[in-house]
């Protein structure tokens, strides 16, 4: 048996601006729990309590349901209505995932008389509660094996509840295994109830009600849940997106199916999110017994079952072990993300991802070997395969890591279990180093004119080329895209925005200079201290003070903002090309008003973003992905706005300066290398400066240390490499033109998949910035043709002049 004390802190605080954790660790030394405050005649609840603002404003805006969830009468269980009651539990399990049940055997005294020693047992004075104290940080919870060891106060009650509810338990067993169209004694064969833990809440009243919750929303790591539950109420369960009250029935239990449940019965029963509000009155007194299978030593393992596997429904699960899986809930806590998504088993993106990983490794050995790079045909292909398997294969890697995803039911299974050996650490890891040094040798080998009219010859291979920049720039966008909500979970995880800058680029360097080295050894000039002051000027604005702001708002405000606010760096850039005379603007003509009238346009949606945050937007549908949150989301919307602001002004100063240097340093692999290195220093010496803990230096091996892999290789590496490589092609202008890509991936997602909430000023603002990029980018456009028919005249006259030599 467990007995815990509820109303425990939520994991999401009101504010930012202190010490979360130490003064948690103060409210826990007491060991007076929730009731020592109540009893203390607090008036406001101590904000370690309180809720995210903008949860407290979307709750206020809901609006009342009429759902209600299913009552089933148990009374014919063993009689003339079993079937009815199979196929009523059936559909209730399929589409609810919970169900209420009334004359289900056990004695209206015995559920009594449990409720009131439970509450018996925590109106006791304090210091008989401490012998069961479960507050302290080194055990949540205390396990009575021994009945003699339970409290006095409720020691006879809980005997005689916990014997009537394993024999309900049974009971309905057998009722799912029935509904699941198996013999009655499947589930208890494979001892689903073989193990019990019964756990008991109690909610004083609270004097705030509206700022707090009691539970947060979770799932139940167990096959079965049954609850018994008090008249005060409070209990909510999630239902098409939608909370829906659970309102006491005197007399009635809850039973809700677990996550286990849901494994096993490949997803045609479903674990659905709950939590308990918090009340004014009370107390509130609940009695949960989790069904968690068998306790053999050692474990048993499980898994979908097989009568319910077949060709159109393949197996969504992998096997687990039970504590497993109670290891990854404790390290997860009570949050909205479902742990038993980690057993999920790879679906067609991570199987296809996995293969062309490992072939693309393959092909690169034999590549090396034979030393064929320099054929044209392949010098074309490999940088847009390269950057796809890289980008697709670490993406994959660190969102299944984290079992934040479940893609299950819209992407289908793939069959293959070699797939699944395939996508390991190690292939994904070693496969994206070669993938990286074929786009770079792809991209920096000389291909001959003769050698080119011959991939020309090919329409494919003509086409390919022609559009190879714009292959690789939406690869670019993707990988920026999969950038925004990987650094936003790492960063809702704790780890700090200035230390992931300084990792990142020092991961960036250590991978790139290799390849500068070797690659770029015959065409990369000497490096005078001018031009390295220049670098280091060029490194301070492109990485230490632009991505610290940069990614510093991304903590303070959304994925969605940030990424609709870098559209501007285009007008931006136009602005000080035209007050450093570097940009022709002529108001004569229409592009030139284009010019002028974008760069406004553009502005107008970045102040309407900053200053006009407006009403969230509703989504109709339960996310299919859920990213872990903190409060510090959306609590500081006009310091993330400025900190936005400032990067894309500092951004574009740094898109100018890079055209700058790149004609006096054309080596572009050893200039990405050089300015991920010095950013890396100087990001280093700023967070020394301003972050004081050292243990926010410290990353484990998790969302923190991939996310830094993916910025460092995937993005500060590659993707910044492919960039100069089409900045080089076909100029700034060009790489521009894709921004808004990004923009609208990063929204689609952010609503659609994730659920993030969605500001109405935010749509507005995007649409505004967009319409003028693109008329500042018509009004440009001018400017490319006229420089084309410049070189291409150049050329020309230069042809002649040799045409009578040669």
């Amino acid at each position: 048996m467990e007995i815990s004390a509820a109303g425990e802190p939520s994991t999401q605080t009101a504010s930012t601006g202190y010490d979360r954790a130490q003064e948690l660790k103060a409210f826990d030394d007491t060991e007076a729990g929730v009731k020592g405050l109540v009893d203390a005649g607090i008036v406001n609840i101590p904000r370690i309590f309180i809720r995210p603002s903008d949860e407290l404003v979307e709750e206020l805006n809901c609006q009342k349901n009429s759902f209600q969830v299913p009552l089933l009468d148990l009374d014919e269980i063993k009689g003339s209505n079993r079937e009815e009651i199979v196929n009523q539990i059936r559909t209730a399990s399929e589409t609810w995932g919970f169900f209420q049940v009334v004359n289900h055997g056990i004695p209206l005294k015995v559920l009594e008389d449990m409720i009131q020693g439970v509450r018996d047992f925590n109106e006791q004075d304090v210091e008989m509660k401490k012998e069961w104290d479960t507050l302290n940080l080194s055990c949540s919870v205390s396990h009575n094996f021994d009945p003699e060891e339970l409290p006095a106060a409720c020691r006879e009650t809980t005997l005689e509840y916990i014997k009537h509810v394993r024999s309900l338990g049974d009971a309905l067993f057998e009722i799912i295994s029935e509904a699941l169209g198996l013999k009655s004694e499947h589930l208890q064969d494979m001892e689903c109830g073989g193990a019990s833990t019964f756990v008991c809440h109690y909610y004083p009243p609270c004097p705030e009600p509206e700022l707090t919750l009691g539970t947060s929303s979770h799932s139940d790591p167990a096959f079965l849940t049954i609850l018994l539950q008090d008249q005060i109420g409070g209990l909510q369960v999630l239902h098409q997106n939608q909370w829906v009250d659970v309102n006491p029935i005197s007399g009635g239990l809850v039973v809700n199916i677990g996550d286990f449940l849901q494994v096993i019965s490949n997803e045609k029963l479903k674990s659905v999110d709950h939590r308990v509000i918090a009340s004014g009155v009370g107390p509130r007194v609940s009695v949960a017994c989790f069904f968690a299978g068998s306790a053999a030593v050692p474990p048993r393992s499980y898994g979908p079952i097989k009568e319910l596997i077949s060709e159109e429904n393949p197996p969504l699960y992998q096997n687990f072990l039970v504590p497993e899986y109670f290891a990854k809930y404790a390290a997860e806590g009570l949050n909205r993300l479902l742990q038993f998504y980690c057993f999920l088993l790879p679906n067609c993106f991570d199987g296809f991802a996995s293969i062309w990983s490992f072939g693309l490794a393959l092909d690169a050995y034999a590549l090396i070997k034979k030393k064929v790079l320099h054929n044209p045909g392949l010098a074309t292909a490999t940088p847009v395969l390269a950057t796809a398997s890289a980008s697709a294969g670490i993406t994959v890697l660190i969102y299944n890591d984290l079992g934040h995803c479940h893609f299950g039911r819209e992407c289908g299974r793939f069959q293959l279990s070699v797939a699944f050996a395939l996508f390991s650490w190690i292939t994904i890891a070693i496969s994206s180093l070669i993938m990286l040094w074929l786009l770079a040798a792809g991209l920096s080998c000389e291909v001959s004119p003769a050698a080119m009219a011959v991939v020309k010859a090919s329409l494919f291979s003509g086409m390919y080329t022609k559009f190879k920049p714009h292959l690789l720039m939406i690869i670019a966008q993707i990988g920026y895209t999969f950038l925004y909500f990987i650094t936003e979970a790492s960063f809702n995880h704790g780890m700090n925005p200035h230390v992931y800058v300084t990792y990142r680029h020092i991961v960036s360097a250590i991978v790139m200079f290799p390849f500068a080295y070797f690659l770029e050894r015959k065409m990369r000039p000497k490096l005078t201290f001018d031009l390295f002051m220049e670098i280091s000027l060029l490194s301070f604005l492109g990485v230490s003070s632009t991505l610290n702001m940069y990614f510093a708002s991304l903590k303070y405000t959304s994925p969605t903002f940030v990424a609709s606010m870098t559209n501007t760096v285009a007008a931006l850039t136009f602005v000080i090309a035209v007050v450093l005379r570097l940009e022709t603007l002529d108001l004569r003509h229409a592009r030139g008003l284009a010019k002028v009238i974008g760069t406004v346009v553009c502005l107008a949606g970045v102040t309407t973003m900053t200053l006009y945050k407006g009403p969230i937007l509703k989504n109709l549908w339960h996310p299919l992905i859920h990213l872990q949150r903190t409060t510090a989301i959306h609590e500081h919307w006009l310091k993330g706005s400025i900190l936005t602001v400032g990067s894309c002004i500092t951004w574009s100063i740094w898109y100018i300066m890079q055209a700058i240097t790149l004609k006096r340093y054309p080596a572009r692999l050893s200039l990405t290398a050089w300015m991920s290195f010095l950013g890396g220093v100087q990001s280093a010496i700023f967070t020394v400066i301003v972050q004081h803990k050292q243990a926010a230096w410290t990353i484990g091996f998790n969302i923190d240390f991939w996310s830094t892999i993916y910025g460092g290789v995937v993005i500060s590496g590659l993707i910044v490499f492919v960039q100069l490589w089409c900045t080089e092609e076909k100029g700034p202008v060009f790489v521009t033109m894709f921004n808004p890509f990004t923009t609208i991936l990063v929204a689609g997602i952010a609503y659609f998949v994730l659920g993030e909430k969605l500001y109405l000023g935010s749509v507005i603002g995007a649409v505004i910035v967009i319409v003028g990029l693109y008329m500042l980018l018509w009004g440009k456009e001018a400017d490319q043709e006229v420089d084309s028919e410049t070189e291409g005249h150049s050329c020309s006259s230069c042809d002649e002049e040799k045409g009578p030599s040669g």
